[in-house]
């Protein structure tokens, strides 16, 4: 595998945040105490979104289901994938995907295909065959879950909700930590994270990581390093700029994963034919400003740069009775250019009518998203060293494949580009909250694949939509800390990416939801929140039954159920995070005359799933605490025939925690009875199955 080194574009980015002009500002500020951010308390209190904030100041008055969990519950339970948040949040579960690669989430039984930080989407499954890098928890400062169709805000997006990474941001206070963490599965990862504020407008962070571990399977390694610097420039109460740069380098030794028979998995392929390297630079930056009590602006940009180059075996078909495998070999070749911005303005007014008091709030922006993706895929089929092999009977070494030498090439070339126009308004009468909002989106996108070598035929797609998505919520607080809401809300999904095997252009994907909630907050530690919903997708694109290679429109779906969802501190020494979803997902609509797949369930999603995540503060040892977490998920289909299924589990998972002085030593055993944990990837015979029992110990000294 290659060594780790930064990119000219990465250093160049790096550079120049840190030779801006007001990083060499002479710094006036006083001395201020050491901010202490983790501990259980913290963990476990609600917070306020961020990238939601348009629909609602807090959760209680956002018409919506949003669930927000905080970086420090993260922290306490040692979340090394952020996929691994599911399990904090009802109605969310992790898919299955390759090791390594962009986290996946089902809500709400859709698979999110986007990847989205600070309400910017940064990466889209279609656009790596799932191969985007995986996200480092290190600069992430909370992970906040929109439940429904979430196009109101984030322009084309899943009908089951987006899940937005928020990202860490410079503070006032001096702060310097260092952490290492080691664990089984030769795990090692240290982290630092800098925060130095300059003067007194002006701050610097930066938070760097470093991380390796063993695969679940023999075989497998993987890498990865970070670097985030941010300067944030504050010469007022209301005035803001923020410049980041995330850069992540990832390298890793992958397999063609397959489960046996016996629930392991197993490294097929060789070794030494895989190399997976992926690199990510993320530039952000965002302008705030308010110009009186009535009016505020708020400009941000974004612009991601993402090479991946993949080479290694892959599996092109399997005996299910004998489980041999038809084994051939993927070169994998993606370089992609995404730009970004978003301007958006907020009107605020107040008055009276009567003995009425009238809030109105109106929300007007513009944005606009421009993608460039060039991809190279070269394959070695089967036939061209062959056929197959056996790997229970028994495991043999690998097959020898010429890297260099294919028997097919593609080359694929997308550009998508479009705008959105956001009117949302706003308006409270004494109790009662009107919400109404639409977003006119404008978008184009051209497709091309060319085969190189002719066995399969080269498809080209043009497609233009546009669209208006209408949101209408109505919530009602009912007292000081209860409120009820209902919300109507749609989302459209085109996938440029996708191509049909005629060659006319497939239907856009279409969400529609239904909402009716209820928010309970006995005091600001404790926040309980449920909702009974229906969501509805139509003209779903898939794969092709009669050509794998193109996709079709392939019908509808719907999912209804019901969640609960607390989080708080129940006294000061015991907090919990508790969640419970139930789902009733069914394909409504396979979109053929065989109606085949007509009242399956979606592949990947539970009809139950809970979990519970308790803390305790020990009154007689100060700095001691300890805790655990139970999840539960029922059994899920591995595809939409239904032909696999894979079972559902029970995961255990404790800690405890010292901390005295600066200092803080913690253990955490994560899935300590062993339990055999799949995650369905929509194909019967594959999953990613989660580590058995995991121990990590983990050191941070706060300077």
């Amino acid at each position: 595998m290659k060594k780790f080194t930064l990119s000219p574009f990465a250093i160049a980015t790096t550079a120049f945040i840190l030779s801006s002009p007001v990083a060499h500002a002479q710094d006036h500020s006083p001395e201020v105490e050491e901010l202490r951010v983790y501990g259980v308390k913290e963990a476990f209190l609600p917070t306020k979104p961020s990238s939601t904030d348009l629909l609602g100041d807090t959760v209680m008055t956002t018409p919506r289901s949003v669930q927000v969990i905080p970086d420090a519950l993260l922290d306490q339970y040692k979340i090394l994938n952020l996929a691994d948040t599911a399990r904090f949040v009802s109605g969310v579960t992790r898919s299955g995907g390759d090791r390594g690669a962009a986290e996946t989430y089902i809500v709400r039984g859709f698979v999110q295909q986007d990847a989205f930080q600070d309400g910017f989407r940064v990466s889209r499954l279609s656009d790596f065959t799932n191969g985007a890098v995986s996200t480092d928890e290190a600069r992430i400062a909370a992970v906040e879950v929109l439940k429904g169709p979430s196009s109101i805000l984030y322009g084309r997006s899943e009908p089951g909700g987006v899940v937005n990474y928020v990202t860490k941001r410079p503070e006032k206070e001096k702060q310097y930590a260092l952490r290492q963490d080691v664990g089984n599965f030769n795990y090692l990862r240290t982290e630092a994270d800098i925060n130095q504020p300059l003067n007194d407008a002006v701050s610097l962070r930066i938070i760097g990581a470093y991380d390796s571990i063993d695969g679940e399977v023999n075989g497998e390694e993987f890498k990865d390093i970070s670097v985030s610097p941010s300067l944030l420039f504050q010469p007022s109460e209301h005035s803001s700029w923020l410049i980041r740069a995330d850069i992540q380098q990832s390298e890793a030794i992958t397999g063609a994963g397959l489960i046996g028979p016996d629930g392991d998995s197993i490294f097929i392929g060789d070794p030494n034919n895989s190399d997976d390297n992926k690199d990510q630079t993320i530039v952000f930056t965002e302008l705030n400003h308010r110009f009186n009590e009535v009016f505020s602006t708020t400009f941000a940009a974004q612009y991601v740069k993402d090479d991946i180059d993949r080479v290694g075996n892959a599996i092109f078909g399997l005996n299910p009775e004998t489980f041999t495998v038809v084994l051939g070999v993927a070169d994998v070749e993606s370089e992609k250019d995404q730009y970004a911005l978003r301007w958006t303005n907020e009107i605020d007014l107040s008055f009276d009518i009567g003995n009425s008091k009238v809030e109105s709030t109106t929300v007007f922006g513009f944005d606009y998203e421009e993608v460039d993706l060039e991809s190279f895929r070269g394959f070695g089929l089967p036939t061209a060293f062959g056929g197959s092999i056996a790997p229970y009977n028994p495991i043999t070494s690998s097959v020898n494949v010429e890297l260099d030498s294919y028997d097919e090439t593609e080359t694929g070339l997308t550009n998508t580009e479009g705008f959105s126009l956001l009117l949302l308004e706003t308006l409270t009468i004494d109790k009662l909250t009107l919400q109404l909002g639409l977003r006119h989106s404008e978008l184009k996108g051209e497709t091309s694949f060319v085969y190189g070598l002719g066995l399969f035929p080269s498809s080209e797609a043009k497609n233009e939509y546009i669209v208006t998505i209408p949101s209408v919520s109505v919530l009602y607080q009912l007292t000081e800390n209860l409120s009820t809401y209902y919300t109507y809300t749609e989302s459209f999904n085109p996938v440029f990416t996708a191509s049909s095997a005629s060659g006319a252009s497939l239907d856009p994907e279409v969400g529609e939801l239904n909402e009716l909630g209820i928010k309970y907050s006995p005091s600001e530690n404790i926040l309980v929140s449920a909702a009974v919903f229906r969501v509805t997708k139509s003209d779903i694109i898939g794969t092709d039954p009669e050509n794998p290679l193109f996709s079709v429109n392939i019908g509808e779906e719907e999912v209804s159920g019901f969640e609960l969802d607390i989080i708080g501190n129940l006294t000061q020494s015991l907090s919990l995070s508790l969640n419970y979803g139930y789902s009733n997902a069914e394909i409504t609509d396979d979109g053929s005359d065989s109606t085949a797949f007509e009242g399956n369930t979606p592949y990947g999603t539970p009809k139950q799933s809970a979990s519970l995540f308790v803390a305790y503060d020990i009154a007689d040892v100060e700095g001691l605490s300890f805790g655990g977490g139970i999840s539960y998920r029922d059994e899920v289909y591995g595809d939409r025939e239904n032909t696999k299924v894979w079972d559902g589990f029970t995961q255990f998972d404790v800690f405890v925690n010292y901390e005295i002085g600066k200092f803080e030593l913690s253990l955490n055993a994560k899935n300590i009875t062993d339990e055999d944990i799949f995650y369905a990837n929509n194909r019967d015979f594959t999953a990613t199955k989660q580590y058995p029992a995991q121990y990590i110990l983990t050191t941070r000294y706060i300077f």
